[in-house]
């Protein structure tokens, strides 16, 4: 990659992770440009990460690129990346005092599914979900500001769970590429196998295990936002945001008939927008209200 100054480096990694219609776009469209750009830079990290293993199809040389950037991480706290991500990291990990040791524990999870992954349970499953995507969205939760610890607790569970519901969009292609997000007990009790997966035909068994995923994952996204400290609503309105637009895809895949295995659903920006600005505004009037109530 070529060396990208600042500005640059900030506009790639954002067209990378939050293009204008995507839907980190739109949950951050209400954040402070400053407090913006870092979530964006944290979401950036993670999807460089996962693009390791997705892009590499020699497990040594994945492990080597990993290993590289577990010495980045180490670098960029010190002032001394090289990399253009690890330069924007430097200011965003010594304003917040985000640990290095959640940025290698990403590395890790992720490394674990190298050699393609399954995971019996979905105890296992999101276990996974916490320590990857979990992490990223419990920094951001620090770079947006809270008043109340329980808000970590919120950030991580609600990455958790934006993960499990997007990887019901991705089972296909996942599972083409060796990367079993399906609980195997699951599967074993819908009577599916890893060929199964891979159909292009949505069968009632796949509609019954694809129903199971997204009852689970939309049952996770409320427990999150429920366990939102109302004082931190506001702060956190990002996630809120999400946490709606992640919902309302999930709608979709069930009113479309659980077709994720002959196309990915995705909502139009324009509806991403307005359920930002909705969710925005009722927001606000929740934040007005509470600090009118005596």
């Amino acid at each position: 990659m070529q060396r990208l100054n600042p500005v640059e480096a900030d506009d790639y990694f954002r067209d990378r992770v939050a293009a204008p219609g995507s839907s980190l776009y739109y949950s951050t469209l209400f954040l402070p440009l400053e407090a913006r750009t870092a979530v964006t830079t944290l979401h950036a990290f993670g999807f460089e990460i996962d693009e390791v293993v997705r892009g590499c199809s020699d497990p040594g040389v994945a492990r080597m690129k990993l290993q590289w950037w577990r010495e980045e991480i180490q670098r960029a706290s010190e002032g001394r990346a090289r990399h253009p991500l690890g330069q924007s990291l430097h200011p965003i990990i010594k304003q917040y005092q985000l640990p290095v040791e959640n940025f290698l524990h990403i590395i890790d999870c992720t490394e674990i599914t190298i050699n393609g992954t399954t995971y019996n349970t979905f105890s296992e499953l999101a276990q996974h979900c916490e320590c990857t995507s979990g992490l990223i969205w419990l920094m951001s939760t620090i770079v947006t500001g809270y008043h109340d610890p329980q808000t970590l607790e919120y950030g991580r569970k609600l990455g958790s769970a934006i993960q499990l519901a997007t990887v019901i969009q991705d089972i296909r292609k996942d599972a083409a590429a060796g990367r079993l997000f399906i609980p195997r007990d699951d599967m074993q009790q819908m009577t599916v196998d890893v060929h199964d997966l891979l159909t292009s035909n949505t069968t009632d068994k796949l509609k019954g295990l694809v129903h199971v995923q997204i009852d689970r994952a939309r049952e996770q996204i409320h427990q999150s936002v429920r366990g939102l400290p109302e004082r931190d609503r506001w702060l956190q309105l990002h996630g809120v945001i999400m946490a709606e637009i992640v919902l309302a895809t999930l709608n979709e895949i069930e009113s479309d008939g659980y077709r994720v295995f002959e196309q990915h659903m995705t909502l139009t920006p324009l509806r991403k927008l307005w359920i930002a600005w909705r969710i925005m505004r009722r927001e606000k009037r929740r934040r007005i209200k509470r600090r009118t109530t005596p």
